[in-house]
């Protein structure tokens, strides 16, 4: 009988340790959310990587509402997702300072959730926001990074390895920017990736830094074309911008003006930066024509552009603060749920170990009572022994789960370990608990029999 129930101790551990572990995707997906809230979610983040290279400010938009959403339900995967997408579409508008910040809290929770694709997102927004601050050693620090875990997991990343490329040219290192540039553009074949225009982009800036200026012109009209195709007007203006500079360059003005001009008038109000550059472009194309009235009007276009460059980061500021605030707002009000639920627990296990001390209490009263037999004591005893088992297994569980990061057979040999140490104590105390209740006890009633038999000889 004993073997029996210490059998079913250990079962019963085992039991509440496979039921209780779980891993933290899948209690993400179990979790009761709301379906429409997440279906929101999903088109949200889908609406803010669409509009990246079409419109950035409505990129923002989307991705700010995502990651208010996503906290309202408190699912850390979609949190994750939407910092990052948030902190692109904050690169792309310019605003450097603000996206490094969202794309470091993007990082921090995607190394929470070992989610690899995460990780790579944020070092790619990482590495860019370096680069356009010129802090090139950082750039190229992050990007090697994503490098190293594309490897190690045997992933595509064709975007991050152009960006490496670049960044290697950028400061004077040709023989790694040629490797990289060209790893990242078979890659992008390979897997047919949606990056290949600005790639042709990037190969035409390396042409053009080692003064192969037919293949450079090649390399740039691909990259129009499969921008065009693809409606990507970033990418699409990018590769005006660059020829009209190439075509500056080797002075033929008249082709810089042309495609200049295009560039302004995709990236008007959408991609100010670009457009600047398109601008003074312009502005030294018709100095070199003698047109000064041309040559002034693009030149107060650049200054208006800058400051409305300025004026936006003001009010990305302001837009900034109120976001925060919004944030904070849902933060506090989780935080009072947290506590609620917090406050219910220790009353749940302020109770439990009532009933517990109270359970113990009617077993030590009953066991001096006459009615109680050997049997009923032994039984109540390990019923006793079990109710502890699993009062101490729902204290540990939280603690444990965090430790060994709710892995089943940690979770399993813990329990189990748990259990063999209380078998033999529940041996050693065994003769306190029940011999020696069980002598008393019959101690008692002999004692009530020998006043009944007392009575009687009266």
């Amino acid at each position: 009988m004993r073997n029996i129930l210490h059998l079913l101790l250990i079962l019963i551990s085992v039991g509440n340790s496979f039921g209780q572990s779980k891993d933290v995707k899948e209690i993400e997906n179990t979790l009761s959310f709301n379906k429409e809230y997440t279906t929101n979610i999903v088109s949200l983040i889908k609406a803010s990587s669409e509009n990246t290279n079409i419109n950035p400010t409505k990129s923002i938009d989307f991705a700010e509402e995502a990651l208010l959403e996503s906290k309202k339900i408190k699912s850390l995967y979609y949190e994750m997702q939407s910092l990052n997408k948030l902190g692109f579409a904050l690169f792309v508008t310019g605003n450097y300072s603000r996206g490094l910040k969202i794309s470091l809290q993007g990082q921090q929770l995607a190394e929470k959730l070992n989610d690899n694709n995460g990780i790579l997102s944020a070092y790619n927004n990482i590495g860019n926001i370096y680069r356009r601050q010129g802090n090139y050693n950082g750039a190229i620090a992050t990007l090697l990074l994503a490098k190293k875990l594309l490897e190690e997991k045997k992933l595509s990343g064709s975007n991050i390895i152009s960006t490496l490329g670049i960044c290697y040219l950028e400061t004077g290192q040709t023989d790694l920017a040629i490797k990289y540039l060209q790893d990242a553009y078979q890659q992008s074949l390979r897997v047919k990736s949606d990056q290949i225009s600005i790639i042709y982009n990037r190969l035409g800036d390396l042409q053009s830094k080692l003064n192969n200026i037919p293949l450079a012109l090649e390399y740039y009209r691909l990259g129009v074309a499969t921008a065009t195709e693809r409606e990507q007007y970033r990418w699409l203006c990018f590769n005006y911008l660059s020829l009209a500079t190439l075509y500056f360059n080797q002075k033929q003005t008249d082709s810089s003006i042309v495609y200049a001009q295009k560039a302004i008038s995709i990236g008007k109000h959408k991609f100010l930066h670009q457009t600047q550059k398109a601008a003074i472009v312009l502005s030294d194309s018709y100095n070199q024509l003698k047109q000064s009235d041309s040559c002034l009007k693009y030149l107060r276009m650049a200054m208006t552009i800058k400051d409305t460059i300025q004026n936006n980061k003001e009010e990305s500021e302001i837009q900034n603060l109120l976001f925060e605030d919004r944030l904070q707002k849902i933060e506090v009000a989780e935080e009072k749920v947290r506590l609620a639920e917090e406050r219910a627990h220790n009353l749940q296990y302020s109770a439990i170990a009532v009933t517990l001390i109270l359970f113990v209490i009617t077993f030590l009263i009953f066991s001096h009572s006459k009615f109680a037999n050997k049997a009923t004591i032994r039984f109540l005893g390990i019923l006793s022994l079990l109710i502890i088992f699993e009062f101490i297994n729902l204290l540990l569980h939280p603690y444990l789960g965090g430790l060994v990061h709710h892995s089943p057979i940690l979770m399993l040999s813990i329990m189990v370990l748990i259990a063999s140490l209380l078998i033999p104590l529940h041996h050693k105390l065994e003769h306190w608990i029940t011999e020696k209740l069980i002598e008393k006890n019959n101690k008692i009633r002999l004692a009530a029999a020998k006043k009944v038999i007392e009575q009687i000889g009266r």
